[in-house]
């Protein structure tokens, strides 16, 4: 089923599909997701974070007069909340400097209203342009007020802290590509709520829900035992080629 869900740009939502860290500003670093052109949600702590050198203290500084200190943990990660205004269509700036970075990050373009994350399978990941009377629909979208950011799908058998992607406006080359279910939503909100709305696509065809799950959550469930264990064990390059081919074999 799909599941349409608000968040305080709580970004762990979007680990299970991910792809590499972003681009490096000096030793401080951000995700994708936190990038220019981002929604933050409106009238709430919203989740900041991202890397840096163990140690090294962070401020960050808004346009609408929040700011905080951070100081990098040693395991090279730092997270924080900021307090966030009622949303509205003025576009607002972030900076993040490090004391040990020779430049600061700036984010400009960023806007608070409501950010939702669009999560399923098919149904969710259908985009605009497959639906019946789509490229009408993408060609007509013009609203800078709506934001766009897809999560690429990436395999993979370790946690990952970031994804690819970057936050587009709902224009129409990427309202085409983007969840139908996903863009019907944001303009109903725009209509209701007339405040900026940030959509992330994170959804994939045909995935069964224990590949969304942690290993936590799974150990929870008994039978899903052996799962873990295979899990484990394909971590092992030296073991990832056998076990492979033996699945196959077993499967044919």
């Amino acid at each position: 089923m799909p599941k349409l869900r608000p968040v305080a740009l709580s970004i762990a939502a979007l680990v299970v599909s991910s792809g590499l860290v972003a681009t490096a500003y000096g030793d401080v670093r951000l995700p994708h997701v936190i990038s220019s052109g981002m929604v933050l949600q409106q009238q709430t702590e919203a989740a900041l974070f991202g890397w840096g050198t163990p140690g090294e203290s962070i401020e960050i500084t808004s346009s609408w007069g929040k700011g905080m200190k951070v100081a990098v943990g040693a395991d090279g990660r730092w997270k924080v909340k900021i307090a966030t205004p009622a949303g509205s269509g003025t576009a607002q700036t972030l900076t993040f400097k490090g004391d040990r970075s020779p430049e600061a990050i700036t984010l400009d373009n960023v806007l608070i209203g409501e950010v939702w994350v669009c999560s399923g399978q098919s149904n969710m990941e259908m985009t605009v342009q497959q639906g019946e009377g789509g490229e009408a629909e993408a060609n007509s979208a013009n609203d800078p007020l709506m934001r766009l950011f897809t999560v690429e799908n990436v395999i993979s058998l370790h946690e990952r802290s970031d994804n690819g992607g970057t936050w587009e406006g709902a224009t129409p080359q990427p309202v085409k590509g983007f969840s139908a279910v996903g863009y019907s939503f944001g303009k109903e909100l725009r209509k209701k709520l007339n405040v900026p709305v940030g959509l992330i696509s994170c959804d994939w065809g045909g995935t069964r829900v224990e590949a969304w799950m942690s290993e936590g959550a799974l150990a929870k469930f008994p039978d899903q035992a052996p799962t873990l264990e295979s899990i484990r064990m394909m971590k092992d390059p030296n073991q990832r080629d056998m076990l492979a081919n033996k699945a196959g074999e077993a499967w044919w």
